[in-house]
């Protein structure tokens, strides 16, 4: 049970998912969620596009595991919980939170994926062991649960996984001062006992596609305790056109101030690149719509637009460019931030520290458009 044991760790990752592949990956993304959207099943669609691509058999799992359909994500997202919302009883897949939790300590390959979860590659094959990593995963995912508030919680482990036997001794005994009641359990499949049931703790995407309700757990205990990590990008599908077929995609962010400072957040897959919350448009949602719907998942909080304030366009690439509309919102409803794992920290900034740390795009915008007298 050695700290030297890393879970889920291969070598190779550092060359299939460095920078230059990162930028492969999301257009494969695209391209597979593209064919989701038409019907076509996960694994024929995954064939053709990592073909395509000439995927390695591990970035190839990664988009798999990263990417859904449009109709997918937005249930998903329907029967996310909040952060703040109290669950009494709580169902957890027990061997995938933890295997995550392990991996994302050991400092190997996690990936932030297009639903917010964040998971691994590490394979079990049949076969747990326990490791030195063990033990903070359960200490971690049992703060969280006494800050959720939970009551009672159930744990399921698959029996035919060997070595489960003793991950529900450690469980038990690490849980036994615990201020939530804890029943751990052996069943032969997990997924059975967790489909179609409300306040689960799981990233399995056929579970989350299939549930009442779930909890983002171990996002956001990665997100929170396990800071140094930083899980591989792949929630943000990048189109990247020919040059001749270029295409306009629409970002809408959101200004908002409080007692003389805004709203500012720092990026999780770019550390030191801070911007105003928001994000880009999906498809069938107006600009004001996104604005809701983004400050809702990546801050946890309610808002309304009060004024379009300015219009700018960032070309990241020769083939395309992003629109960004910029607004003034105000609050519909009061709430402490909850951020998602989009991003690392926040901070209600003045015009200096705005100045300082926003990115030299959105500077030059409220520059350009004197919005600074305006915003604060």
């Amino acid at each position: 049970m050695s700290d030297e044991v890393r879970r889920g760790f291969v070598p190779t990752d550092a060359v299939d998912f460095d920078e230059p592949k990162l930028v492969l990956l999301r257009r494969a993304e695209d391209d597979l969620r593209s064919l989701l959207d038409r019907g076509y099943p996960m694994e024929g669609a995954a064939s053709l596009v990592g073909n395509h691509y000439q995927l390695t058999a591990r970035q190839r799992l990664a988009i798999v595991r990263a990417t859904a359909s449009h109709s997918q994500l937005a249930a998903r997202r329907e029967r996310l919980l909040p952060e703040e919302t109290v669950s009494r009883e709580i169902l957890i897949d027990g061997l995938n939170v933890i295997i995550t939790l392990e991996t994302a300590l050991s400092r190997s390959t996690v990936f932030r994926c297009m639903d917010g979860t964040v998971r691994d590659l590490a394979a079990v094959r049949g076969s747990y062991r326990i490791i030195g990593h063990t033990h903070t995963a359960i200490r971690l995912l049992g703060d969280y649960l006494e800050e959720i508030g939970a009551a009672h919680v159930t744990v399921y482990l698959d029996a035919p996984v060997s070595n489960t036997g003793r991950l529900k001794t450690l469980l038990a005994t690490c849980y036994e001062h615990r201020r939530f009641e804890t029943h751990i359990e052996l069943v032969p499949n997990a997924d059975a006992m967790l489909r179609g049931k409300a306040d689960i703790i799981t990233s399995d995407a056929v579970l989350l596609d299939q549930c009442q309700s779930w909890r983002n757990a171990a996002a956001e205990i990665i997100a929170k305790r396990i800071r140094e990590v930083r899980p591989v990008p792949l929630d943000e599908p990048v189109r990247c056109p020919d040059a001749a077929d270029g295409r306009i995609y629409v970002a809408v962010k959101g200004i908002l101030v409080e007692d003389g400072k805004a709203l500012i957040a720092e990026r999780s897959d770019r550390p030191g690149w801070w911007e105003f919350p928001g994000g880009t448009m999906e498809f069938g949602e107006n600009t004001e719509q996104t604005l809701v719907r983004e400050f809702r998942e990546e801050m946890g909080l309610c808002v309304e637009p009060a004024k379009l304030l300015c219009e700018y366009t960032v070309r990241l690439n020769p083939a395309y460019q992003i629109v960004v509309l910029t607004y003034l919102c105000r609050r519909t409803q009061a709430g402490e931030v909850k951020l998602s794992s989009e991003h690392l920290s926040y901070q209600w900034a003045d015009r200096g520290t705005m100045r300082a740390l926003l990115m030299a795009d959105i500077r030059d915008a409220l520059d350009r458009n004197k919005l600074w007298d305006i915003v604060l």
